[in-house]
């Protein structure tokens, strides 16, 4: 694996430790029918209104769990 991208890599690192498959898929992040996220709280819309339980900021180095 490549570390040209410190967050990527660790993020794929820490998907093919619990997967073990070596690869993930990039889409637009959005729902349908939805715009694309592009601020915080588009992406704070999204969470609120998905079936995600998480997300990953990797700029911060923060996971955040949606309150069950």
């Amino acid at each position: 694996m490549d570390q040209t991208n410190k967050h990527y890599y660790n993020l794929l690192r820490e998907v093919y430790k619990v997967t073990k498959v070596p690869m993930l898929v990039n889409t637009s992040l959005n729902l349908p029918g939805e715009v694309l996220v592009e601020t915080m709280q588009d992406l704070k819309d999204l969470f609120d209104k998905s079936p995600l339980n998480y997300i990953y900021l990797p700029e911060i180095g923060k996971m955040i769990k949606k309150n069950s």
